[in-house]
């Protein structure tokens, strides 16, 4: 077999192993973080900079013909590859354990220390192996006439096969850890592939552990878990997050991503249902978008209605919740009138249906871009389309009793604001799990109309009762704070700028650092123009300085390139999800095709500079209106944008690496630096400015790099003056 076959399959491998490993690592943590996706962009910048770190240790090896029996040669890729597959179920048992070294209790927020100390040997290790990988692999086949173009190709095509694989088996109910078992199996399995001497044998035994271990995958997954959550019945990875139940002393708990989703003996269904319920003088039709596992069915047949639509999104996921569903519970969703359904609830709101007397929304709060899409403006219109004129929506949001600190404050603002942009009357009722409830008709906080209909329907509840319904309605509090938030400037929670999320995010934060909650995250619109002005200024200058030389030009061709890449994904990726959903199956083909637009533009080094950056800038362009409308992005244009903007983005590099043959892995860690830098934007600006600005930076980023770095790739791969 020859040396540049091994070279292709080392780069394949790699792509293919690390991408992988990336997406169940950083599962891994995000359970650790208790769900909180802050977890994911802290692990996803300990990857990128250990993958940049690792490829510029490389530096620009260069090696001659290679004997891939040799130390000098292959061998040193071989014993990489073997340490990186060897090092992703340890890095998966190690997140696992943190809990466990904390000695914290099951459902409480870990310390930030601990989990950064977690994120740098489980992600930042890897990806520092995986960019040193690359960048020796790179070195290698060039000496077999592969350019450095052609070898990121090849590691992109890897990648799509690793992202695909990370997504399916969760879908087909193999376990996270499988996951990761299976990217160090393909790492190890690499490093066996044959060079010119003949087989080997001896690296077998790695690749062959690994793999024998998959069959026994379920029994570690429920070891490991029981360390973190004592009296462990069952956990389940699904497309959606990781469902644990736990039952000790009569209780049983239902947790979500390591958070507390609800538990056997809570009261959180029962009082969100009845003040809701007796807000309708007839509900006879309800619908209800998630809870089905905590009760609310239960609760809500009290009251009598012909029909009880329950959406859900997760079947394997409510099917492991139901072990831990309060007495009842299970039994009411077989009753006459009530109907399971499960799909996306944002789907099934944009559809058409029947007109619903109250809409029960039990969902999780807004602490993630997932599930934050289902309290925006947009979702609101969905839940006011599918009402009658006097129709209630009730929203259970988990908010402080008592007093709402500045950050909660401007939390709570963004939800009222976008609910105000559907209904024109709001209630908000303080509780152990604060109320909101919107109507079209006028609501009101006389407690005689509930009251009256509370005896009629002679409900039989635990704690909810006359007094406590008379007092929820009449407690000052809900007044407060309805006049508080509406008189706050904060921008509603849409599609476009889901805001909320990052609020979330930073009440999170404010658990570790309790002085953040008391201060304000959202910039005035002052503070965001001056911040993307240094932006500008800043690149402006790099790329003058990188001008004055061809290497200078390259690595920041390079940088863009990640930059761009990252950038686009992100805004895309997020307007594609506000629609469509979480790990829907269209989501996956859209990933493929960004990775497919990735790989076939890095085989196109022979274009200018000009060429590309414009291209970028065009499809950043069309690319704007369409995440600033996310509700009518549709998936086929939303594939297409991301495979033409992984096209230009990968040819971009594609011409850096023609000028700059030598230095591959000085491009790769330009290239990744770019790429951290633009998933941090992606993840952390973009919620405050709206998500049409990703793609305008891009255009303006690449129009930029035209005017400065352009020109024209000359026969001996150097660039001409951007004059030329």
């Amino acid at each position: 077999m020859k040396g540049g076959a091994a070279c292709r399959i080392f780069l394949l491998g790699l792509g293919w192993a690390s991408l992988q490993m990336q997406v169940g690592l950083l599962r891994e943590l995000l359970v650790a973080a208790s769900g909180s996706e802050l977890a994911l962009l802290l692990g996803l910048a300990c990857w990128m900079t250990g993958t940049a770190a690792g490829a510029l240790l490389a530096g620009s090896h260069r090696s001659g013909p290679p004997e891939l029996s040799g130390f000098s040669g292959a061998s040193p890729i071989r014993a990489g590859l073997l340490c990186l597959g060897l090092w992703a179920p340890l890095a998966a048992v190690l997140l696992r354990l943190l809990r466990t070294w904390a000695q914290e209790p099951a459902g409480a927020l870990l310390p930030l220390g601990l989990l950064a100390l977690g994120a740098l040997p489980a992600l930042a290790l890897p990806g520092l192996l995986s960019g040193w990988l690359f960048a020796r692999t790179a070195a290698l086949a060039a000496g077999e006439g592969l350019p450095l173009g052609a070898a990121y190709g090849i590691e992109s095509l890897g990648g799509l096969g690793g992202g695909l694989l990370a997504t399916l088996l969760p879908a087909a109910g193999f376990s996270n850890l499988s996951v990761i078992l299976a990217a160090g199996g393909i790492a190890s399995l690499a490093a066996t592939w044959p060079g010119k001497q003949g087989n080997t044998f001896p690296w077998l035994p790695v690749p062959l552990l690994l793999w024998g271990i998959l069959p026994f995958s379920g029994r570690l997954d429920l070891a490991l878990a029981r360390r973190a959550l004592p009296g462990l019945v069952q956990v389940r990875d699904t497309p959606y997050g990781r469902v644990a139940v736990t039952s000790r002393q009569g209780q049983s708990a239902a947790f979500m991503d390591g958070t507390l989703s609800f538990e056997s003996q809570g009261l959180s269904a029962e009082e969100t249902v009845h003040s809701a319920a007796l807000m309708v003088e007839r509900p006879d039709r309800i619908l209800l978008l998630g809870g089905a596992a905590e009760g609310f069915v239960t609760e809500l047949v009290k009251h009598h209605p012909v029909q009880v639509d329950c959406v859900e999104l997760d079947r394997p996921g409510l099917e492991t919740a139901l072990l831990a569903a309060p007495p009842g519970a299970k039994a009411a969703l077989g009753l006459a009138g009530v109907r399971l359904i499960f799909q996306d609830p944002r789907r099934f709101l944009a559809e058409g249906g029947p007109a619903y007397d109250l809409i029960v929304m039990a969902l999780p709060d807004p602490r993630s871009s997932a599930s934050s899409r289902m309290w925006t403006r947009e979702a609101f219109e969905g839940c006011r389309n599918h009402l009658r004129r006097d129709g209630v929506l009730a929203l259970r949001l988990r908010a402080p009793e008592n007093l709402w600190p500045p950050l909660e404050l401007q939390r709570g603002a963004s939800l009222l604001r976008a609910l105000k942009g559907a209904f024109p009357s709001v209630l908000i009722l303080p509780g152990a799990d604060t109320l909101l409830l919107a109507s079209s008709a006028r609501l009101s906080r006389d407690p005689a109309p509930q009251l009256r209909r509370w005896r009629a329907r002679g409900i039989d509840a635990g704690v909810v009762s006359e007094a406590s319904l008379d007092w929820r309605l009449r407690d000052p509090r809900g007044a407060y704070l309805e006049a508080e938030l509406a008189g706050m400037d904060v921008p509603a929670n849409t599609d476009a700028h889901p805001i909320c999320h990052p609020l979330t995010l930073g009440l999170w934060l404010s658990r570790f650092m309790p002085s953040l909650g008391s201060r304000s995250l959202l910039p005035s619109q002052a503070q965001l123009a001056s911040g993307l002005l240094a932006l500008g200024l800043l690149a402006g200058t790099g790329m003058l300085l990188a001008r004055s030389s061809a290497r200078g030009r390259a690595l920041a061709l390079a940088a863009i390139s990640g930059t761009s890449g990252m950038l686009l994904q992100g805004a895309l990726l997020l307007a594609f999800q506000a629609r469509h959903g979480v790990l829907y199956g269209d989501l996956g083909l859209v990933l493929t095709l960004f990775m497919l637009g990735l790989a076939a533009g890095a085989f196109l080094p022979r274009l200018g500079v000009r060429p590309v950056t414009c291209a970028l800038a065009l499809v950043a362009l069309a690319a704007a209106p369409a995440v600033a409308q996310p509700a009518r992005l549709a998936w086929g244009p939303a594939a297409l944008l991301l495979g033409l903007s992984g096209l230009a983005s990968g040819a971009l590099f594609g011409v850096a690496g023609r000028t700059l043959p030598g230095e591959g892995g000085s491009l790769y860690g330009a290239d990744l630096a770019g790429g951290c830098l633009g998933a941090l934007c992606a993840g952390i600006l973009l919620p405050f400015t709206g998500l049409a600005a990703g793609p305008i930076l891009v255009a303006i980023l690449a129009l930029g790099a035209t005017l400065l770095l352009g020109g024209k790739v000359r026969p001996d791969g150097q660039l001409s003056s951007p004059r030329g």
